[in-house]
C-alpha cells in the first residue's frame, strides 16, 4: 500500500500514462502504477518514486506498441510485475 501523501501522485502519474498512451487499457496502466508505486513502499527517500513510476511504466508501455508497429504479433503484457 502506498503512503496516503502519494494516492494524489498516483493518480497524476495514471492519468498521464493514459493521456499519452490512449491504446493501452486503463485498467492495464493503473495496474502498472500501482505495483510501480507498491514497489517502493518501503523506500526511505521518496522524493522521486514518482518520477522513477513514471519512468518504468513509460518503458512498459513502449515496447508493446513499438513491437506492434514492427509487425510482431503481441499476446500482452506478459512479465509485467
Amino acid at each position: 500500500m502506498i503512503h496516503p501523501d502519494e494516492i494524489h501522485a498516483q493518480d497524476s502519474v495514471a492519468a498521464r500514462l493514459r493521456d499519452r498512451f490512449p491504446d493501452a487499457p486503463a485498467p492495464l496502466v493503473i495496474d502498472a502504477v500501482a505495483n510501480g508505486f507498491d514497489r517502493y513502499v518501503n523506500a526511505r527517500i521518496r522524493d522521486f518514486i514518482e518520477l522513477l513510476v513514471e519512468r518504468e511504466v513509460t518503458g512498459k508501455l513502449q515496447a508493446p506498441f513499438t513491437r506492434a508497429a514492427s509487425g510482431e504479433r503481441l499476446n500482452g503484457p506478459a512479465g509485467w510485475r
